[in-house]
């Protein structure tokens, strides 16, 4: 039996994915439970497993830095290497409303081999219910889309370039009416694709900018008590770093000002009881923001393991799916490069984030006398539509009370 092998929805907001490697070469055998390939999602790599044991009978689409629609067939599996091939992909059923889609999804994890929805295990657990697209439907990537509609371009005169005849941006711009003629480069220039993760990055972070009526909030913290009490814990535990400090005080901050630890989606502020809060991470490839869970309920000295934890597992390529998810506050501190301040960008669908400098010496007025202090500059972004400015502004005000009787 030929069975197809697709590109899995990973999350509700996934509309494609990258596919990054191929751990199988055509004709080799695979095994039920197996990596077949690697993909890369919105979030970070995730291993797909096979469900079926067979033989890789062909590869449609090979390892690369383009952007793959989601349900797409990316090969075949086969119960034999003789099995003859399918001309085309099979025509897939409709797709449900998103009530049905639940149930679509649960067919899937108990489906036979007449069941059109495919389940797909996922490195970190569980299995991710895919529909197939229906057969004749415009299939265009989001970016396409909107450039069609920018530029008065009918998508249905275009023929799709993509995989399974995708419509990408290239072939909207091509077909546009009175595209000039490419001006020649100055010489020594150098063009460069983006990596699949800056590629996401990018429209993530178009996304937010645009959607988000950003306004930013700047408070320079003294910074006392924070390093007394960071040195105080260090001499217990070395791993303790002032963002373990910080994000113990920000954690307290969001359990008085809830508003602030919230998502908003759908015209609806979710506020949530559990404060997990991401932290940004850097590495060459690009941003990755894991979460540290219910920071509310821990300790210095857990916060500390699970920080170092999380950031290890980013830098060395080993994240989890769950330790990627279900966010509602971020924080990214750059204070290691010595910036003063710094004005990020809201991870959507959290509604804030903090950016974090460095604590440097600065004079301050005592008593009426000039003063030396440690000094930590925090920007706040807050989403306009649902948090108003007086209220961020108290947030920030308290911050600097719980710094000063940390503990």
């Amino acid at each position: 039996m030929i069975r197809e092998i697709i590109m899995p929805k990973l999350g509700e907001t996934m509309e494609e994915g990258y596919l990054s490697k191929w751990f199988k070469e055509e004709g080799q055998k695979v095994d039920k439970g197996e990596p077949v390939f690697e993909v890369m999602s919105d979030k970070t790599n995730f291993e797909v497993e096979s469900i079926h044991s067979g033989f890789l009978r062909k590869i449609l689409v090979p390892a690369s830095d383009k952007a793959i629609p989601v349900t797409s067939v990316v090969g075949y599996l086969a119960d034999s290497m003789e099995e003859p091939l399918p001309a085309t992909p099979t025509p897939p059923p409709t797709p449900p409303t998103s009530e049905e889609s639940r149930g679509s999804i649960h067919r899937a994890r108990g489906s036979d081999e007449s069941d059109p929805y495919i389940n797909l295990p996922l490195e970190g657990g569980g299995k991710v219910g895919v529909e197939a697209r229906p057969s004749g439907q415009i299939i265009a990537s989001p970016l396409a889309k909107k450039r069609a509609r920018e530029m008065g371009v009918d998508l249905s005169s275009i023929k799709g370039t993509g995989p399974n005849g995708r419509i990408t941006e290239e072939d909207v711009l091509a077909a546009a009416p009175g595209k000039e003629e490419t001006k020649p480069e100055p010489p020594g220039t150098k063009k460069e694709r983006l990596s699949p993760l800056r590629q996401i990055i990018a429209d993530r972070l178009s996304k937010s900018k645009t959607e988000i009526p950003h306004y930013y909030l700047r408070k320079v913290m003294d910074a006392t008590n924070l390093k007394v009490v960071r040195i105080q814990l260090k001499e217990k535990n070395p791993d303790i770093t002032y963002t373990d400090v910080l994000i113990k005080a920000v954690a307290e901050t969001l359990q008085e000002f809830p508003e602030m630890n919230a998502t908003y989606e759908n015209k609806e502020l979710t506020i949530y009881p559990e404060i997990n809060l991401g932290l940004a991470v850097g590495r060459t490839e690009g941003l990755i923001v894991p979460i540290l869970k219910s920071i509310n309920r821990k300790g210095y000295q857990e916060i500390a393991a699970e920080r170092k934890r999380l950031v290890a597992a980013v830098r060395d390529n080993k994240i989890l799916r769950e330790d990627l998810e279900a966010g509602t506050f971020t924080l990214s501190n750059l204070g290691a490069y010595g910036l003063d301040s710094f004005y990020p960008i809201i991870y959507q669908p959290q509604v804030a984030i903090m950016g974090v400098g460095a604590i440097q010496d600065g004079v301050v007025a005592v008593n009426n006398n000039p003063t030396v202090k440690p000094l930590l500059e925090i920007t706040l972004a807050c989403d306009h539509r649902v948090i108003d400015g007086s209220y961020s502004a108290r947030f920030l005000q308290r911050l600097q009370e719980i710094i000063n009787n940390l503990k």
